[in-house]
Order: structure tokens, then sequence, then C-alpha cells
């Protein structure tokens, strides 16, 4: 099975979009949560998502703040910003298909999060002994994380130092016999310092990942955010891939 794994699209369309329209061929898609938060277009992104079959589409801490279930105290200015503009703008289908998600999932050997383990909204997974601690907490195998925006991947291995991958794009990364914690990177607001969307292809079959990063409209990303009356910093950072 092909599946295409993808998180943080923060409300990014034509991020979105062409993640989806050159994605490489697969059988399912999972999302790991923050659909909404920094961009201007929520309700497109969540209903794209909806349209091409996301299952699950999880939630993490945007998505919460967005509806009122995280207090938007706990964000940046930037972040409480956007939140409070993006909980006016939600559609009520939209507004109740955040508020009956899920921040977490089990798929077979998989374990998937937006944040960690240890709190599923809001902890990141940063470092080779965050991996470490949180691949601790489960049972499952492998676990599939968001909320960093930076492609990841550590593993374990018997007999082996644990290793955490420096990552590159169309490389098919091993996972096979080994306990592995996965970031795809995030679609619409990536801070590995490539401003190009990023996303991963799961291959259960062949047991690898493959990250893949998207050229967009980052023009238009922009401009959706500066015609919403968001903050110029969240427009400019997408420049940056920071």
């Amino acid at each position: 099975m092909r599946i295409l794994v993808v998180s943080d699209v923060h409300g990014n369309l034509p991020a979105l979009r062409a993640v989806l329209d050159a994605a490489p061929a697969h059988d399912a898609l999972w999302s790991l949560g923050d659909t909404v938060g920094y961009g201007g277009s929520p309700n497109e992104c969540l209903d794209l998502l909806a349209e091409a079959g996301a299952d699950p589409a999880l939630v993490g801490n945007h998505d919460l703040a967005a509806v009122g279930l995280l207090p938007i105290g706990w964000f940046n200015v930037y972040a409480a910003q956007a939140a409070d503009w993006t909980s006016m703008q939600l559609t009520e289908e939209n507004r109740f298909r955040i508020r009956s998600g899920f921040t977490t999932a089990t798929i077979g050997a998989f374990y998937l999060v937006h944040g960690s383990p240890r709190d599923p909204a809001r902890d990141y997974v940063q470092t080779l002994d965050d991996a470490l601690d949180a691949l601790g907490a489960v049972a499952e195998r492998s676990i599939l994380c968001g909320h960093t925006h930076v492609p990841m991947l550590a593993e374990i291995r018997p007999g082996v130092a644990p290793t955490l991958h420096r990552i590159e794009p169309g490389v098919a990364y091993p996972i096979g016999g080994m306990r592995a914690l996965i970031n795809p990177g995030s679609v619409g607001q990536p801070r590995d310092g490539d401003p190009r969307a990023s996303s991963l292809l799961l291959d259960t079959e062949a047991q690898t990942v493959t990250w893949w990063r998207r050229a967009y409209d980052l023009q238009a990303a922009q401009r959706a955010i500066l015609d919403a009356g968001l903050p110029r910093e969240l427009a400019i950072r997408l420049e940056r891939g920071r």
C-alpha cells in the first residue's frame, strides 16, 4: 500500500493543491493535523482534504484553537491573530470537522499523532532524544508526527546506535526491521530553510519512506494572507522557509 502523508497545511491552498496535483500514485491519504492557522484559506484547505479522501485527518493545536478547544493565549502574537481570524471564517461544516476530529490514530504498525504521544496536540519532537522518548511511549513500531514543520527520520535498530537521518528529497529510506519516528514536514509552512511544500510517500510493501518537495505559487499564498488582513510577517516567512 502506498500512502501520501501530509501535515501542517496551515491554510495554504496553493501549496496543498501543488502537493495533491503532483503527488506520486498512492492508495490512501493521511493528514497529521494543523490544516488551518497562519494562511488565508482555511475552509478551502479543509474542504480539499475532505474531497481528496484524507482519512484519518487529525487535528492539531492550531485547528483546536480555531474552534475554542485550545486557549489562543498559548500562541505567539502572530499565531494568535491568525487563530482568532480563522475562528471567524470557518463554516459550520468545517467547525464540526475539527471539533469531531482526533489528535491521534493507530493504523496497523503506525501511531499517527500531530505532536507527540506525550501531548498529542502541543508537544514537539525536535531531537533524537525527543524521538526516543516518543517511541518509548507507544507499542506501535513507528510514529508518524508533524507539528515541527521539519522533515525527520529517527530510527532504532537492534544492536545499532539510534540514528537521526539527514533527509534528502526523492530518496527512498528503508524502515523495515526497525522502530522509526517519521515527520513528513510541512505542506504550507516549511521551517527547514526550503520554502517548497513537503510531503511523504509511505510504501508499506517496500517498507520505505520518500520525501517529496513541490514548488508552488508562493505569491498567491502571500496575497491570500495579506488580503485577509493577517500579519505581513506570516506572508514574508513563506519565502524563507522558516
